[in-house]
């Protein structure tokens, strides 16, 4: 069942965009669900290029999105002018520096807002954000919700303990 919501969800994306994509993913069951393009190959992906030194950007931004990162320092820790640095990262990934640190940043807090009890400026601290009306502005514009709608959605259905009769 997961695959075939996964599946779906990335064809209605391919075929009609991220904004219809969500509104229908909200109606599958996303508390379980991990996005398609976290374990799938796709022509198109930012992740697949040859250029080594963003590469290994990419892994810097992926395992310290939590930290406040600059990425005129980080052109720096890879050898790198800012400006050659944004150019190469924009050419081999089709996203700036910054925007491809936004997402790894949202998909952190949507996985956040699923399986956690944090609040959502925890969640935004959690995540690299500072300031959680911006963060919350960032979420709103990627998902077309709140992250507090996001989390009502995915934890629509409420579970209850009983007692079994012996």
């Amino acid at each position: 069942v997961n695959s075939v919501a996964d599946l779906t969800i990335h064809s209605i994306e391919l075929y009609y965009g991220a904004q219809i994509a969500r509104k229908v993913e909200a109606q599958f069951s996303p508390e379980i669900r991990r996005p398609f393009e976290s374990h799938a190959y796709s022509a198109g992906s930012s992740d697949i290029h040859s250029d080594e030194l963003i590469v290994q950007a990419q892994d810097l931004l992926r395992s310290r999105y939590t930290e406040p990162l600059r990425i005129p320092d980080i052109a720096q820790e890879l050898g790198t002018s800012p400006r050659s640095f944004n150019r190469r990262f924009k050419a081999a990934t089709g996203l700036s520096p910054s925007i491809y640190l936004q997402h790894q940043r949202l998909n952190a807090a949507r996985d956040l807002l699923r399986t956690s009890n944090l609040s959502v400026s925890e969640v935004a601290l959690a995540v690299g954000y500072n300031d959680s009306d911006y963060f919350c502005r960032l979420f709103r514009n990627a998902m077309k919700q709140t992250p507090s709608d996001y989390r009502a959605a995915v934890r629509g259905k409420l579970f209850s303990v009983t007692r079994l009769s012996q």
